[in-house]
């Protein structure tokens, strides 16, 4: 499969913006208790991240309605191995979600993030577990201690 640049940038805009939408009004209130006046608020982050997604979005789909019809734009194809690494990826995903349910968020992160890096090509057993253990050990202290968030 081929996409021109522009084409590309619209599509993951308009993407990007939905995705957004549907957290800030759907996803974060569903998943995300309301605590009312208190600041942050466990909805803090994630609404800014939302947001954030959202206008990043749209500016990429407008980048994208702009160069639509220039001459010298970049030719983008998927091949097939690539194509099952993304599909890999939003799988482990869900299960990724799914497992949080039941599984706290250091072991379950731990174990996804090295699968995701082995799939991707780190073969190195040192430096797969050393990122797979230290990244949500680093992001669970600083959303626990400076964020003052309870992580699941």
């Amino acid at each position: 499969m081929s996409l021109t640049e522009s084409k590309t940038e619209r599509i993951l805009g308009a993407v990007f913006t939905v995705i957004g939408l549907a957290l800030y009004f759907i996803i974060i209130p569903w998943q995300i208790k309301d605590v009312g006046a208190e600041f942050p608020t466990p909805r803090s982050f994630p609404n800014l991240l939302a947001w954030l997604l959202v206008i990043l979005g749209a500016a990429l789909f407008i980048s994208g309605m702009k160069h639509r019809n220039a001459a010298d734009q970049k030719v983008y194809s998927i091949t097939k191995t690539e194509a099952k690494l993304v599909l890999i990826t939003l799988l482990l995903m869900v299960l990724y979600v799914i497992s949080l349910y039941f599984v706290p968020y250091i072991p379950a992160t731990v174990v996804v993030l090295a699968l995701m890096i082995f799939i991707y090509g780190q073969r190195s057993p040192v430096k797969l577990a050393a990122a797979s253990v230290a990244v949500p050990v680093i992001i669970y202290l600083a959303f626990t201690y400076i964020l003052k968030f309870n992580m699941p």
